[in-house]
């Protein structure tokens, strides 16, 4: 809970989003290239500016600024006009409730802390209507915070998972998962 560490930390996720710019451009288009629509996730409405300016008309953009009706008009020209191959979207306003089954590509510049942000996202094209397969790629730095962050939301959907699991989990699986859990807390203060 220490407000100095929290703000470094952001500080090093902006960063790290801003490192990542170009490489997700590079994705967009190589997607664009093969003819299919493409929802780009990013936890910075920073990076969805700057998409937007690039794309012009091709993109949409979904925020957490956008009432409903604003994202339903991007939803709607996302699904319905061919001209329209880019789905911007906030993680979290964009990654819960739309349909956005006219993409076959999933695209996350950042990391989100929570697994059930990114499965929810992810979801957002297989929903009912799509018949085509879905490639979903997370952007990852090497050597970065990015991996940290990789490890702690394998560990925590694990443990997701042994919760929801119909048989009761053996208990070796939970210590395992607390042993790893207690560890990774540490290595993010070094």
């Amino acid at each position: 809970n220490d407000p100095e560490f929290l703000a470094r930390i952001t500080r090093l996720r902006l960063a790290l989003h801003k490192a990542k710019h170009a490489a997700c451009a590079e994705r967009i288009r190589d997607v664009l290239a093969t003819g299919q629509k493409v929802i780009v996730f990013t936890s910075y409405t920073e990076g969805i500016t700057r998409h937007k300016k690039t794309l012009g008309d091709k993109a949409v953009t979904v925020t957490g600024a956008d009432n409903a009706k604003q994202r339903m008009a991007a939803t709607d020209a996302f699904q319905n006009d061919p001209n329209v191959q880019v789905a911007l979207c906030n993680l979290i306003a964009g990654g819960v409730g739309l349909n956005l089954t006219a993409a076959t590509h999933v695209i996350f510049q950042d990391l989100d802390w929570v697994p059930a942000n990114h499965l929810q996202a992810e979801d957002r094209c297989y929903r009912i209507g799509q018949t085509r397969q879905v490639t979903v790629e997370y952007l990852m730095a090497d050597g970065t915070l990015d991996g940290y962050i990789a490890q702690l939301l394998e560990a925590k959907l694990k443990l997701v998972q042994a919760v929801e699991a119909d048989e009761l989990p053996n208990a070796s699986i939970l210590k395992d998962l607390q042993a790893e859990l207690m560890r990774l807390g540490p290595a993010l203060l070094q």
